[in-house]
């Protein structure tokens, strides 16, 4: 009896897969005449192609603030010895950028003029041969930056600003040697993120949603990291207060240097590392589930507070000099 079911139910659903494959195809072959139809029925005109060129926009700085606001783009942001802000970007007669540089802001927008039929291939051919936007900016510039960009990466390098911001939905976000007068905030949905060698007189703020986050060499008052889904390096970071929250993936840290208070939280991964100082600098209150754990539950006497919990993992920590 159950070969009897078996044998009925393949024919129909192999019927089932051939008849979603016509309709696919059906509605390609419509779509195809649709547009053979619009273009007067010359198939050359379907040959589209859009070449990037070079430009360069110019302006006098004088601590503008940036805003960046482009569908897709790879942007890299670099200090140099300069009173200029030097914009050069790559742009076709499919893809425009505009340029409004009024109250005391620069702000940089893209748009594009492609026909519904054509958008997926030259978007895409955009996507795949782009040049970054290179925004050369005085080193000492203590303007605000703010970035957003849905698909590419973000790049800032060399740089002292007052305030940065940078969403980046799907694209990588790197920083090398930034300074800060007041908060870092970076938002990515999908890639990894890279700090290094960063100083931030207020807040570090790092939230990705599925990604690597490595962080490398800063100094804040705060350092926050929230991640969904990612491994969280934490590496020579000295602040005063530490919040880092992933539901799934493993915390490492090695020599972080905790001045006030630590909270460190994994439902589902591994937290594992050195933290600077001596266990009896802290308060300690921690908490493991399901996992080994070599912190006391809790502790009292230091100056400073630290809590570690973990639902799904192990507690590895030491202290050291």
């Amino acid at each position: 009896m159950k070969n009897s079911v078996d044998n009925n139910f393949k024919p129909k659903r192999k019927s089932h897969i051939v008849l979603i494959g016509f309709i696919i195809m059906l509605i390609g072959v419509c779509g195809f005449v649709t547009v053979l139809g619009i273009n007067n029925w010359n198939i050359n005109a379907l040959n589209v192609q859009s070449t990037l060129t070079e430009d360069n926009y110019q302006v006098v700085s004088a601590n503008e603030n940036i805003i960046l606001n482009v569908s897709n783009a790879n942007i890299e942001i670099v200090g140099a010895d300069t009173d200029k802000i030097n914009v050069k970007y790559f742009e076709s007669d499919k893809e425009k950028y505009v340029f409004n540089a009024s109250n005391n802001a620069l702000m940089i927008t893209k748009t594009n003029n492609y026909k519904w039929y054509e958008y997926s291939i030259l978007y895409m051919q955009s996507m795949l041969n782009r040049e970054p936007m290179v925004v050369t900016v005085p080193k000492n510039y203590q303007g605000n930056i703010k970035v957003a960009v849905n698909s590419g990466s973000v790049s800032v390098k060399d740089l002292s600003v007052n305030k940065l911001e940078i969403i980046a939905e799907h694209g990588k976000i790197n920083l090398d040697n930034v300074t800060a007068t007041t908060d870092i905030m970076l938002d990515n949905d999908d890639a990894k993120v890279n700090l290094s060698n960063v100083v931030a007189g207020g807040k570090v703020s790092v939230l990705v949603e599925n990604g690597k986050t490595n962080i490398e060499n800063i100094k804040s008052s705060t350092l926050e990291v929230t991640s969904e889904n990612g491994y969280i390096n934490l590496s020579e970071v000295s602040v005063d207060k530490l919040i880092v929250l992933v539901e799934n993936g493993s915390i490492n840290l090695s020599r972080v240097d905790i001045l006030i208070s630590g909270d460190i939280t994994s439902e589902n991964g591994l937290i594992e590392g050195t933290i600077v100082g001596s266990i009896t600098d802290f308060n300690i209150t921690s908490d493991v589930d399901h996992g080994s754990n070599n912190l006391p539950d809790s502790t009292i006497g230091g100056s400073k507070t630290l809590n570690v919990e973990t639902e799904r993992g192990s507690v590895k920590i030491t202290f050291v000099k």
